[in-house]
């Protein structure tokens, strides 16, 4: 299955997630090479079901359904309570059928020993241009950032995550206290 590397970032606690779309069209690429397709069936008599469907060409498939409330967090209205609440529910389908979670790195900082370390990572050609353009829209907001981070080639997503985690959360953390101050102009 693909490597699927968050490529969003929460403005309210600061941490990154995957799209459902980033985390369904990577994996969708994959699912198609052997004849599998995902969709939904949504349901909304008394609560909000939703039913991710795997099937193969050959006529097999698999289910997965999960029921929720509305998503009344924040200030939804309730049109996007309802488009929360089902984004929520099919991600969680669409993970639990298919087996795959997008991912950020995880620093490993216990003290006890992995095992040997992994070979020589190379870094992508533009990655250090990537991180500097990062740093400096990091002056004008989580916005700003945000926007950047939905362009990144995923090689560059890819890195970023796994070999300079603690830079990007630190980056991260910057855009969020401009954005709480109002940004800087450019």
């Amino acid at each position: 299955m693909p490597d699927v590397v968050n490529d969003m970032l929460n403005k309210q606690y600061g941490s990154d997630y995957s799209s459902l779309a980033n985390l369904v069209n990577t994996t969708n690429k994959v699912l198609g090479e052997y004849g599998l397709n995902a969709r939904w069936d949504i349901d909304q008599t008394s609560a909000i079901k939703v039913t991710c469907i795997l099937k193969h060409v050959d006529g097999y498939s698999e289910r997965v359904e999960i029921t929720g409330p509305l998503d009344n967090s924040g200030q939804k209205n309730a049109w996007q309570q309802i488009k929360s609440a089902l984004t929520y529910a099919e991600g969680a389908t669409f993970q639990a059928i298919t087996g795959v979670v997008a991912r950020s790195a995880c620093v490993d900082d216990d003290g006890n020993d992995t095992g040997p370390l992994p070979a020589a990572v190379e870094r992508p050609k533009d990655v250090d241009d990537w991180m500097a353009d990062a740093k400096a829209l990091a002056d004008e907001g989580s916005e700003r950032l945000q926007d950047l981070w939905k362009k990144t080639p995923a090689d560059i997503r890819r890195f970023i995550v796994t070999h300079e985690e603690l830079w990007w959360k630190e980056t991260k953390r910057k855009a969020e206290k401009a954005s709480n101050i109002g940004g800087t102009t450019p």
